[in-house]
């Protein structure tokens, strides 16, 4: 019977990552643009040319992405399409990792989740096959996870693991609040061997950052984003958001397990932190969901789902994301953004 059921999993996972496979290329290719995809590919062009951002040109991301597709894509009509081709081999990349992930935590059945809440999630599939750095920070926080999940060859997987962990702060400053319960969590047995990757991971982000004294560090990477606007009311409004578009993922915070110590820690932390700056986007929790994702299919979570009542209430909050989801998403209505920019 156990085999039936795990059988009855696998094509599970496999159908929904086909479906996963389908929905990221309409999204490609009927996505509407977004000003950032723009913003980031004159970056990478300026970086290409051999400009320093902070320095050369304002920037107001940590500078891996950019630095990333400087080597990925040539500037011309075309690097919106390239940037976004490039962001869908990611992100498929980076859910099949996380469905490895949840297939050492808990079985078929857990790959099959991540497949279903990640996979085929309109928010989260609309959002990372934009020329943003969501893809790439994906790709990077699930490789890491994964790598510390690992049992044999256990020093390198570490060392591995918090430099893609690093890289991945690199991408997106918000992770920071992920590493450091993390890394703390390692403090037992592998504490140098974590840190001694964090120094790796933190030294390749900063060769692509101006140290001089002139260059406004603060102002454009933490200033611009922590400046006046945004009321108590608008982060109730975003927290409201944030559970009716991340229910299943909220409901993980409370009752997960964590698979890697300090996991639970780094992702209530790495959730808060989107409550501090002035412009507050529901689809900035992208970024945590390979983390989140660990929660859900802990032993916490996944007890909870022994029976039928429960089961059609994880069912409910999965649908009740997925349609509260689809309001952030930004289709073309008529003539693809994609094409005008070709």
């Amino acid at each position: 019977m156990l085999e039936i059921r795990k059988e009855a999993w696998n094509k599970v996972a496999l159908a929904a990552f086909f479906g996963h496979l389908v929905l990221a290329i309409w999204f490609v290719e009927r996505g509407r643009l977004n000003a950032d995809e723009g913003w980031y590919l004159y970056a990478a062009r300026m970086m290409s040319m051999g400009h320093l951002p902070y320095q050369d040109f304002q920037f107001f991301q940590p500078p891996v992405y950019p630095r990333v597709m400087a080597g990925l894509v040539q500037s011309g009509s075309g690097s919106l399409l390239a940037g976004r081709w490039w962001s869908w081999v990611m992100l498929v990349m980076s859910v099949g990792v996380m469905a490895l992930s949840a297939r050492r935590v808990a079985g078929a059945l857990g790959a099959a989740v991540v497949m279903l809440c990640v996979g085929l999630h309109p928010l989260v599939v609309g959002t990372a096959v934009l020329a943003k750095p969501y893809a790439l920070t994906l790709l990077l926080v699930s490789s890491g996870l994964f790598l510390l999940l690992g049992k044999e060859g256990k020093a390198l997987r570490v060392v591995l693991g918090f430099v893609l962990l690093a890289l991945a702060v690199g991408t997106r400053l918000s992770l920071f609040a992920l590493l450091v319960p993390l890394l703390f969590g390692q403090r037992r047995q592998n504490f140098f061997l974590a840190c001694l990757g964090c120094v790796v991971g933190f030294s390749l982000v900063l060769r692509s950052i101006p140290l001089n004294a002139d260059v406004q560090l603060w102002e454009q990477l933490l200033g611009f984003h922590w400046g006046d606007g945004g009321s108590l009311f608008d982060r109730l409004g975003w927290l409201f958001h944030c559970v009716t578009v991340w229910g299943v993922f909220c409901f993980a915070l409370l009752r997960g397990d964590s698979p890697i110590r300090g996991l639970r820690l780094g992702c209530f932390l790495a959730v808060v932190v989107h409550l501090f700056p002035s412009q507050l986007h529901v689809e900035h929790l992208v970024v945590v969901l390979p983390a989140l994702i660990l929660l859900v299919v802990s032993p916490g979570c996944m007890g909870f789902l022994d029976g039928l009542r429960s089961l059609l209430l994880a069912a409910g909050l999965l649908f009740l994301g997925v349609l509260a989801g689809s309001r952030f998403v930004h289709l073309d209505d008529d003539y693809s953004s994609v094409q005008q920019t070709m």
